[in-house]
């Protein structure tokens, strides 16, 4: 995509905005290694042509990267990124739950007398809350993308998702 940022921008905005880090460990269970209290929106690596980002957070990371390159052209500077899912922190929101449910019921169903049916019911219903991450992470994606963008002077990212 075109942006309105020259190339010297675009590595000036990256020192400003990213804390330097390994972008694959922010996005799984052990981000806790990677925790900082900087103020800066992103945490990644870049050099002088490429990058790969993702949300600088404490609470809930995001397990995707933003990864991309940036060059010089005739019409100006393009920068092309794509949006991929850090493989552990990924599986590990869709797998957890399921396992820790699987488990947990296996564990009641062990012991009947202690849990009646009635309790059994509203305690797996709560346990679907557990699911709610998956789609947390859904809103935490796109947001990320948007600050992205506009950081970046990316233009409309309706049309970056409709026109690729």
């Amino acid at each position: 995509m075109k942006t309105q940022l020259t190339i010297d921008n675009i590595e000036a905005r990256l020192r400003e905005l990213t804390v330097t880090g390994d972008p694959k460990i922010m996005g799984t269970p052990f981000y806790v290694t990677a925790i900082n209290n900087s103020s800066k929106p992103f945490l990644g690596e870049f050099d002088s042509t490429t990058f790969e980002l993702t949300k600088n957070t404490s609470l809930l990371p995001t397990p995707y990267i933003i990864e991309g390159t940036y060059n010089s052209t005739a019409d100006g500077t393009e920068l092309n990124y794509k949006i991929k899912p850090i493989w552990f922190g990924h599986i590990w929101l869709r797998v957890f739950p399921i396992i820790a449910l699987v488990i947990i019921n296996w564990a009641i169903l062990k012991n009947p007398t202690f849990f009646p049916t009635v309790e059994r019911i509203i305690f797996n219903a709560f346990g679907l809350l557990m699911f709610s991450p998956i789609l947390i992470v859904n809103f935490q994606k796109k947001k990320m993308e948007r600050d992205f963008v506009n950081e970046f002077k990316l233009g409309n990212i309706n049309c970056r998702q409709q026109c690729a």
